[in-house]
């Protein structure tokens, strides 16, 4: 049997670029927390802000500029689809594991009754405590799920009121300007501190994603008319390498937790942008690996930590810990996510007929006319 994935990867309308930026990104989160292995791998999280901003938006963007109405409860719904069946059962069992894991050697890691609103509902992120590093990467889907319902609340009031680009393009602008704004007020103002976790100090970096997508679909010859767009690409590379430098040598409150912060989401924006027409579908292992980020993302923690008990933190530690926790991922994926997807797309097919089958390339379709 044929995994779904290889067949999905093997689509012409899928972006090969992003999915190895997204391999990127989740392969730095999953080090991360792996005893902080990759230091700043983190930032992973940054990078799926851009992707998804860049993603989510480009449908709606699409029926915007064909004058299409856009419905709100069928794109929240339909995007549902695709996030709520593994979220829940990550939650589900991914709470029964952990507590067979953890409630003799640490009952912390477990989730109180009291805080499962917090992850049904998704305001966890503004509610950290009490924090479990088994289940607390929950913070950045809850912003996801609230920028995929302000996202069509405003096409619609655009679409209504008869805006144009100019007022999208201003918008989207605005968004990023806002998002750099709050995290410097929610450092000097607020009693926490907190840049990094509550909706409004990260909606900056969907935004840089959502400005990629207006620029790819209003300008599609942007990148034919760059001679060395690799250049894009190696000059956001650099300058993230020189910030991660700065923040290392320079040892700052501020810049680790509004400066870097704000630069992050700009300079994946401009990789992104740099190799966006570069096909790299030769690049299959990443591609594989980004087909079950979500899944991946999900579930690494819980297990993880129960393995660094148990094999300790060195090379064989860390072969298990990819290996349990990805296969988990390709589990969930198939079992999970997929069904729920074919079901989808049986009950939007008028909806999605301008998508490709997957959440994760049905947006990526403008690449179709510039990657190979």
């Amino acid at each position: 049997m044929r995994l779904q994935s290889l067949k999905i990867l093997g689509l012409d309308s899928r972006n090969s670029a992003i999915d190895v930026m997204r391999a990127v990104a989740i392969l730095g989160v999953v080090i991360f927390h792996f005893n902080n292995s990759l230091p700043y791998g983190y930032l992973g999280v940054d990078l799926f802000f851009v992707i998804s901003g860049f993603l989510v938006s480009g449908l709606l963007t699409r029926k915007f500029i064909d004058n299409e109405r856009i419905n709100f409860w069928q794109f929240f719904v339909q995007r549902g689809f695709k996030i709520l069946p593994s979220y829940f059962a990550f939650l589900l069992i991914g709470n029964v594991l952990a507590f067979y894991l953890y409630r003799h050697s640490d009952p912390s890691q477990l989730m109180e009754t009291s805080e499962w609103t917090k992850y049904i509902f998704f305001y966890k992120n503004f509610s950290m405590a009490p924090l479990h590093s088994t289940f607390d990467q929950a913070w950045s889907l809850c912003v996801e799920e609230h920028f995929y319902l302000a996202l069509p609340i405003t096409f619609i009031i655009l679409q209504v009121s008869g805006a144009g680009k100019k007022q999208l393009f201003l918008l989207t602008s605005m968004a990023i300007v806002a998002g750099i704004i709050f995290k410097n007020l929610s450092f000097f103002f607020s009693h926490s501190g907190d840049t990094a976790f509550k909706t409004y100090n990260r909606m900056d970096g969907l935004a840089w994603g959502m400005l990629l997508n207006l620029v790819i679909t209003y300008y599609p010859d942007f990148l034919k008319r760059i001679r060395k767009p690799l250049y894009v690409f190696f000059s956001g590379l650099c300058l993230f390498a020189v910030m991660i430098l700065v923040d290392v040598k320079l040892d700052s409150v501020f810049f680790h937790k509004v400066v870097l912060l704000s630069a992050a989401p700009f300079l994946f924006f401009l990789m992104l942008l740099g190799i966006f027409s570069y096909n790299f579908s030769r690049l299959l292992p990443l591609r594989f690996i980004a087909y079950y980020s979500y899944n991946w993302y999900l579930w690494h923690a819980v297990v993880g930590l129960a393995i660094m008990r148990y094999f300790g933190t060195g090379l064989v530690g860390f072969a298990i810990y990819i290996l349990i926790t990805f296969s988990i991922a390709i589990l969930f994926t198939i079992v999970i996510e997929e069904p729920f997807l074919k079901l989808r797309k049986k009950l939007f097919r008028p909806f999605s007929r301008t998508t490709t089958p997957e959440m994760q390339i049905d947006l990526s379709a403008p690449a179709k006319t510039l990657s190979n």
